[in-house]
Order: C-alpha cells, then sequence, then structure tokens
C-alpha cells in the first residue's frame, strides 16, 4: 500500500512540476513577445514622419502589446500633386472596437491657394492655449482638445515663402504647417512645459524641413521655440 501511494505522491509531483515548468514557459514567452514589440514601436517611433517627432516625449505611449499604425502621404511623400505637400499619421491602439485610439500623432503640411488663407487658421480659435515667439510673416498657435478618452496638443504654424510653393496646380506661397501631440493633462491648466513645448518644436522642424525641399519658397529658416506663452 505504502508502494502504492509513493506512486501516486510521484505522479502527482510529476504533473504538479510539469504544470509549473508549462506556466513559466508562457510567461518567459509572453515577457519576450512584449519586450520585442516594444522595441519595434521604439524603432518606428524614431523613424517614422522623416524623423520629426519627439522620440523622448512620445515614448511613454508606446503600447508593448500591438503594433503601431503609420500612414503618409503627399507632395514630398510620393511626388503627387496635392494640397497637402506632407501628411503622416502614426497611432497606437486603434481597433474597430473603439472611437478613437489610445494616441495619436500627426504632422500635415498644407499649402493654400489665393483665396483660401482662412484655411490656414486654426478651426477653432477659442480652443487656443498660447503661442510663441516668431518672426515677422509668420504666427504661430496652440490648441488644446479633449474628448473621447484622449487630450490632445495642437501646434499651428503658418509660413508665407517668399517665392512660390510647387506641388499645387496654381502658385502658393502660404504655408500652414499643424502638429497635432497627445497629452495627459485634464486641462490646459495641467500641462508641462515640456508638453507645451513639444508641439511647437515639432512644428518648427516640420515648417524647416519642408521650406527646405521647396526650392522655391525661400523663406528664412526658423529659430527653435524656447518657450511657449500660454493664453490667461
Amino acid at each position: 500500500m505504502r508502494g502504492l501511494w509513493a506512486r501516486v505522491w510521484l505522479r502527482y509531483v510529476l504533473v504538479g512540476a510539469l504544470l509549473a515548468a508549462g506556466t513559466t514557459g508562457y510567461v518567459v514567452l509572453r515577457h519576450e513577445r512584449r519586450a520585442a514589440q516594444l522595441a519595434d514601436n521604439q524603432q518606428q517611433l524614431e523613424q517614422a514622419c522623416r524623423g520629426l517627432l519627439p522620440v523622448s516625449e512620445l515614448r511613454p505611449y508606446l503600447p508593448a502589446d500591438s503594433a503601431g499604425e503609420l500612414a503618409e502621404f503627399g507632395t514630398l511623400a510620393d511626388g503627387g500633386a496635392s494640397r497637402s505637400l506632407y501628411d503622416c499619421t502614426l497611432m497606437w491602439g486603434a481597433s474597430h472596437a473603439k472611437w478613437e485610439p489610445d494616441a495619436l500623432v500627426r504632422v500635415h503640411a498644407v499649402a493654400a491657394l489665393p483665396g483660401e488663407e482662412d484655411r490656414l487658421s486654426p478651426p477653432n480659435l477659442d480652443d487656443a492655449v498660447g503661442t510663441w515667439r516668431t518672426p515677422p510673416g509668420t504666427s504661430a498657435t496652440l490648441t488644446y482638445d479633449s474628448g473621447l478618452g484622449r487630450a490632445n496638443l495642437t501646434a499651428w504654424l503658418r509660413v508665407r515663402c517668399r517665392g512660390d510653393l510647387t506641388g499645387r496646380v496654381r502658385p502658393s506661397r502660404d504655408l500652414r504647417i499643424s502638429v497635432e501631440l497627445p497629452v495627459r493633462a485634464d486641462f490646459p491648466s495641467d500641462l508641462t512645459p515640456a508638453e507645451r513645448l513639444a508641439p511647437a518644436r515639432t512644428a518648427v522642424r516640420a515648417a524647416n524641413w519642408v521650406t527646405a525641399r521647396q526650392q522655391h519658397c525661400a523663406a528664412p529658416r526658423l529659430s527653435m521655440p524656447t518657450g511657449v506663452v500660454m493664453a490667461k
């Protein structure tokens, strides 16, 4: 009888050891997969949108359980004629089960034809929360928006070229850059200095990148802003 119980006990011990090993293996495999996915998302972020994005500020939004979705088009992306000189969107956590992704980044450069200058202003100036210093002929606005579970801060930068922008059916000299970045602040007053500055600096990088590739624009190169003046 003792021999029988010993064999039964040994069998339970072996089964338990196998289950423990299987569980440990699953946990290790899952950890490795999440680490690999996070590394892939990190590499995508660094290379996305022609390297214009603020990687340090966006790194906390990177998921480890899903891949980012990147899309870009426009004259400077594919060479086609378009009102959008460049449009790049990177999002994380998008799915058919949700209205909005967990986080979204967008860099958009658009040229306005004569008579379309009103389109170069932010769509809702009531959302304006700040600005930063720009040279004559250039204007900058910062807007805050929240809803559907996420908040974003958008920098709007209007640049006037000395020559013509190419890529439209007719000449244009007005350029608008908009940069939308996710933020964690529930209210504009909760924005950190780094959160305020990130979209502004990204908009300036994007403007310099666009105008450098528009050989007839001849707009002056913009200096990086060092601070944002928040609206009272």
